[in-house]
Formats: structure tokens, C-alpha cells, sequence
């Protein structure tokens, strides 16, 4: 026993030979039955255990090893109610699709680009088809989703119910997001149990739907079972192609496995060491400019660290340290640094989520589309790039610092949803695109000494924001700084133009100094509720166009005043209650 175990936690690891020893003692007892079991199921990784406790799969995993060896597998006699009024039960309603246009009568709960393939193709010849469709599921707005996950409310609120036609019925919940989040065939974890008890049974007793591998079959996120009959974990899954560690793709079930002394399959990248090139599996038809960005490699060097991480090297002819990439024991990229590149293509590395460390010392230029899946980075190096493209590391909720000392041109939904970004410089920053740093939630501050315009939703909803520092900004569009909770005190000394929806929402901004503005557009700093509005003085000695509608909005500041009495064209428009020295002392304070 002891050697077996020993050979489990060479293969599998540690944890999972203590959790064998503890629990499958009585398999252990037949020399070799566990180690052939696990060998049989599952290709050898050594966080099998870690996924098993993160998912809370480890009791599926016990029962599982223990029907596989033939001496655990009770299975329940007892009676269920029909599919319709267990889901109804739990808010469904449930729906069978006998011809196509049944089928097509669901796409309309689908966004654009979310469709699921079951529309586009002669689905009921190959299986059974049912969907449920939960009863607020029309209520549902896609748009306030903004971070997709298989299992939330929209993703669950219209399932499609698929069997295959064959005699195992094998069984595929489909999502809503579909393939926007991350194995969407296998929504509830393909257990109709897991919608509400019974369903399984249900299905088999009353629509003829009895999975013959119902029981053989366990669910765990992050692997993929496949013809040769074993579990593989993948580290990526594109258009149902699988990259796996230890040189593995798995392509419609079947297992490629890529010799080590010629390719690295990292992320999902192959490295051909002999051809010295990077390329993209064919199948996977993404966009992802990185590869074409590699040329001209003479030599590559890997070093294996003690922690089991690779560190890979590639050089130029003139032997000038090119690339170097930093992985994991499994193949993911965790840092990487390319030395000559000046310009990042669109959509460079756009699907890599692990990356912690980026540096790109001589880019100059980066287009669009920068890393916007990665929610993992801490740390990027960009001290030349003076101009940005839009999604630049959109969704990112790691980076807590960044520095662009060079920057001055930053495109659409720059930063936009991260929630951990604490510090920011960009000295010489001029335009920022919409959406720039929008649903931040820790950013406390800001300073961009030489911005001059700001387009729509500019800091948008940044509710910890306490200090802006503008004070060459020209032009604001509209929404900008909306929704700013902890704001109280605003001096834009040059601004002349302020879009509809300026600092609306800004329920706790006491002081407004605009020295230069001009013109105003609609809804300038409109509260929802004046009784939670703390504005005590509001001026704008330059204000021409929209003058009124400011004062109309304001006009409880004015202790009765007319508004001919608080505006001229000579001193431009006064509201308040605090002199404008006092004001400006609070700016200092």
C-alpha cells in the first residue's frame, strides 16, 4: 500500500495521496486497484486534489473511484413528480421542441453574438431538445451583467435541455451567456439535480431520458473528458479546443500529444524549438496578433527553476536577448518581456488571463484590444508608449499601481471595471477616450497635469474618488465625474465646455469653481434628491450657454435671489452662500 501511494503522489500529489489513504482504504486493500484506477481516469496532475476542494467535489470524487472499483454504487428507488412541476417548482417553465421552428421560437432571448449553434444548425437529428425558461428571464438585462458567470442569474434564466440521440443520452445544459463564459455546455455541471431534486430521474421516468453513464460521468470544471476515456485538465478552451499541460491538445475528444523536445504548448501557443516559431493551433479561429509579432528568433534557451517553473529566452541574430517568458509548472504564462518590439498590433495576447508581469520597454504604440481578458496582471512596464488604443486591460480587478510616463493619447474604456487600481500617473496624458477609468471603486485620487479633453464618462461612478487635479483640462463631455460619491470640492481653472450630465449624482460635492467655462449642457450637477445634496456654492463667472438651466437647478442656493439678480454677462453666474475666498481656501485646505 505504501509503495502505491507513493507512486500517487508522484503522479497526482501530496493532498491527494493523504485524502487516498483516508479514504479509499478498502480499495487499497486489492494491490494496485486505486493506482490503476486513477491512472485509467485521469491524466496524471499534480492540482487534482486542489480543483477537487476549490469546486467542493471531493465526496462526487469519492463516489466516483468507488463505482469505478465496483464496490460503492447504491442508487436511490424512489418516485419523482413530472419534469414540468419539479421545474415549475423552482420557476421554470419547461418547454419541448418537436420541429425546428420550435427551436427558433428561443432565440430571442439570446443577445447578438450569443446565439447558441443549436439555431444554426439540424439540431433534432442528433438530439432531444428541450428548454427552460425561468419566469422573470424577459426582465433580464443583458447590459447589467457586466461580468458574465455560468452559474448567475441571467446565464441560468433560459437553459437549453439537450439529450443526444444515441443510447447512452448524454446530456448538455446549455447557458445564456453561451460561449461569453467558460464551458457553457455544462451549465448546473450537466446534473439536472443540481436545478432541483429529482430532475435526473424525472427525465428517465417520465420523457425516456435515462443517461446509461449518469453515474460514471464526474463533473469538475477545468477538465475535459475524452475518448481515451480519461479526465485531462485543460488550461484554456477555444471554439472546443482544449490546451492542456504537459504538450496536450485535445481536438473534438481526441488527445494530441506534442513531442517535448520539440514544442512548448504554453497557454495556447505553440512553440516549435526547431522552427524557432510561435503559432496558433489551426482550429482555433481568434484573433490574437501576437504570434505574427515574433520573427527572426536564432536561438532559444529554457531553464527549469526550483520551483518548477520554465524560463524560456529567445535571441536575435546579433545574439540580443529578444523574448523572455516565465511558466508555471502547467504551461500558463506568468511573466513576459519582449525587449524590441515598438508597436503592439490589435488584440495582441488577447485571450491570455494568467499573466502577472508584463514589460515592454521600447513600445511606443498600442492598439486596441491590449490584454482585455487578463485578470491577473500586477505589474506592467510601459515607460515609453505615448499612445493607447481602446479595451486597454478593460475588466482587469488586479493592477493596484501603473505608471505611463510618456503617454499623452488614451482610447476608449481604458482601465474601465477595475476594482483594485489604487494609483495612477500619466504626467503627460492630453485626450482620454470614454469610459476612461470608469467603475473604479478604490481610486482615491487623480492628477493628469496636462489633460485638456475628456470625452464621455470620464471617471465615471468612482465612488471612493476624494481628489481631482485638472488644471489644463479644456473640454469635458458629458458624464463626466457622474456619480462621484466622495467628491466634495471641484477647481477647473481652464475648463470652458461641459457636456450634459457634468457631476451629476455628485451628492456630496459642497464647492464648484469653473473660472472659465463657457457652456454647459443639460442636467449640470443634478442631484435625485435635494435633501441629500450638500452644495453650498456654485461659480462660473464665464458662463454663457446654459446659464439658466444651471441656476433653474440651483436656485435654492440663491436665498430668494432672481436669476438676474445671481447672473450678468459681466460677472458670469454666482450662486451660494460662502464668498469666493472662503471657497477657495477649502480647495487648499
Amino acid at each position: 500500500m505504501d509503495y502505491e501511494l507513493k507512486k500517487i503522489k508522484k503522479l497526482y500529489g501530496e493532498d491527494l495521496a493523504h485524502y487516498c489513504r483516508a479514504n479509499f482504504s478498502s480499495i487499497l486493500e486489492t494491490d494496485g486497484l486505486l493506482l490503476k484506477i486513477l491512472t485509467n481516469n485521469f491524466y496524471p496532475t499534480k492540482s487534482l486534489y486542489k480543483d477537487l476542494y476549490i469546486q467542493d467535489k471531493l465526496l462526487s470524487f469519492k463516489n466516483y473511484i468507488y463505482y469505478l472499483s465496483n464496490i460503492e454504487n447504491v442508487q436511490d428507488d424512489i418516485i419523482v413528480d413530472t419534469p414540468e412541476n419539479l421545474l415549475r417548482s423552482v420557476g421554470y417553465t419547461l418547454y419541448e421542441c418537436k420541429t425546428e421552428s420550435d427551436i427558433q421560437k428561443f432565440k430571442k432571448y439570446y443577445a447578438p453574438g450569443e446565439e447558441l449553434c443549436t439555431f444554426g444548425s439540424n439540431r433534432l437529428a442528433t438530439c432531444y431538445v428541450w428548454f427552460a425558461v425561468k419566469d422573470n428571464a424577459k426582465k433580464l438585462n443583458r447590459k447589467k451583467f457586466k461580468h458574465p458567470m455560468r452559474q448567475d442569474e441571467y446565464g441560468t434564466s433560459v437553459i437549453g435541455i439537450q439529450f443526444t440521440r444515441d443510447d447512452t443520452h448524454t446530456l448538455s445544459i446549455k447557458n445564456r451567456y453561451n460561449h461569453k463564459v467558460e464551458n457553457p455546455d455544462a451549465t448546473f455541471s450537466n446534473d439536472l439535480d443540481n436545478i432541483v431534486a429529482g430532475l435526473t430521474k424525472s427525465f428517465a421516468d417520465y420523457k425516456g431520458m435515462r443517461q446509461i453513464f449518469n453515474d460514471e460521468i464526474l463533473c469538475l470544471d477545468g477538465y475535459i473528458y475524452t475518448n481515451d476515456g480519461k479526465y485531462y485538465k485543460y488550461n484554456y478552451e477555444i471554439n472546443e479546443v482544449y490546451f492542456c499541460p504537459n504538450n496536450i491538445i485535445i481536438d473534438n475528444l481526441g488527445v494530441h500529444k506534442y513531442p517535448p523536445e520539440q514544442y512548448i504548448i504554453f497557454d495556447y501557443y505553440i512553440l516549435d524549438l526547431k522552427a524557432k516559431t510561435i503559432t496558433i493551433y489551426p482550429k482555433c479561429t481568434i484573433r490574437d496578433s501576437f504570434p505574427k509579432t515574433v520573427t527572426d528568433i536564432s536561438q532559444i534557451s529554457i531553464l527549469k527553476n526550483s520551483d518548477n517553473t520554465r524560463l524560456i529566452k529567445a535571441y536575435k541574430n546579433n545574439y540580443e536577448e529578444y523574448i523572455t517568458i516565465l511558466l508555471n509548472e502547467n504551461n500558463i504564462i506568468l511573466e513576459f518581456k519582449d525587449n524590441i518590439i515598438t508597436e503592439l498590433p490589435p488584440n495582441y495576447m488577447s485571450y491570455t488571463n494568467n499573466i502577472q508581469k508584463l514589460d515592454f520597454p521600447n513600445v511606443k504604440t498600442i492598439f486596441n484590444g491590449f490584454f482585455k481578458n487578463n485578470n491577473s496582471l500586477k505589474y506592467i512596464n510601459l515607460p515609453n508608449v505615448s499612445t493607447i488604443g481602446y479595451s486597454f486591460l478593460e475588466d482587469n480587478n488586479t493592477i493596484k499601481k501603473i505608471n505611463l510616463p510618456n503617454v499623452k493619447i488614451i482610447g476608449e474604456n481604458f482601465l474601465k471595471f477595475n476594482n483594485s487600481l489604487e494609483e495612477i500617473q500619466c504626467p503627460k496624458l492630453e485626450y482620454v477616450g470614454s469610459g476612461f477609468l470608469a467603475y473604479n471603486r478604490c481610486l482615491t485620487s487623480i492628477n493628469f497635469p496636462k489633460l485638456k479633453h475628456a470625452t464621455d464618462f470620464f471617471l465615471d461612478s468612482c465612488t471612493c474618488l476624494e481628489i481631482v487635479e485638472l488644471p489644463n483640462l479644456e473640454r469635458a463631455e458629458d458624464y463626466f465625474l457622474y456619480h462621484n460619491n466622495a467628491l466634495k470640492y471641484l477647481d477647473l481653472p481652464k475648463l470652458k465646455y461641459a457636456g450634459s450630465f457634468v457631476l451629476s449624482l455628485d451628492t456630496r460635492l459642497e464647492g464648484v469653481n469653473l473660472p472659465s467655462l463657457e457652456e454647459v449642457g443639460s442636467c449640470f450637477l443634478a442631484k435625485p434628491k435635494l435633501k441629500h445634496n450638500n452644495l453650498e456654492y456654485l461659480y462660473l463667472p464665464s458662463l454663457k450657454e446654459g446659464a439658466y438651466d444651471v441656476y433653474n437647478n440651483h436656485k435654492y442656493l440663491s436665498a430668494g435671489k432672481s436669476f438676474e439678480e445671481c447672473y450678468s454677462l459681466e460677472t458670469g453666474l454666482f450662486i451660494g452662500r460662502a464668498p469666493e475666498e472662503n471657497f477657495v481656501r477649502k480647495l487648499k485646505l
